[in-house]
């Protein structure tokens, strides 16, 4: 971080802090937010193991 070795966990990054990983320069990722009116059919998770319609059917993330 910022040109130093990270060694404790749980250490906070801001925005403005520079990351690597074994030189790769990590970006950070612009956040998403979706507002969907989800029929009453459709459960609110991520997966279903009975095969019932869940949120994410609906979009391509």
């Amino acid at each position: 971080m910022n040109g130093t070795t990270v060694t404790e966990l749980g250490t906070k990054v801001k925005p403005s802090d520079t990351i690597e990983v074994e030189g790769i320069k990590i970006e950070l990722e612009d956040k998403i937010y979706i507002l969907f009116h989800k029929p009453t059919q459709v459960i609110t998770s991520v997966s279903d193991d009975r095969g019932r319609t869940v949120v994410t059917d609906y979009f391509k993330i």
